[in-house]
């Protein structure tokens, strides 16, 4: 999904860089998941995405 400001273009940039710093007891959040492209890549045991598009979140919590 394309979504304004979105991240999907550089996420193979960005996403090796966030892992580097993410440890095992660490909770990773996304501030700005958007279309969750970064978010999707992120391996890590415990995600939460957040946003202050209410619309958006909405959305991810209908379709989940």
């Amino acid at each position: 999904m394309h979504y304004l400001g979105g991240k999907q273009r550089i996420c193979h940039i960005i996403t090796p860089i966030i892992q580097s710093f993410l440890h095992p007891n660490n909770i990773y959040i996304e501030p700005f998941v958007g279309s969750a492209s970064i978010l999707c890549k992120i391996n890590h045991p415990t995600r939460i995405a957040s946003d202050n598009n209410v619309a958006l979140i909405n959305m991810f919590k209908a379709i989940a």
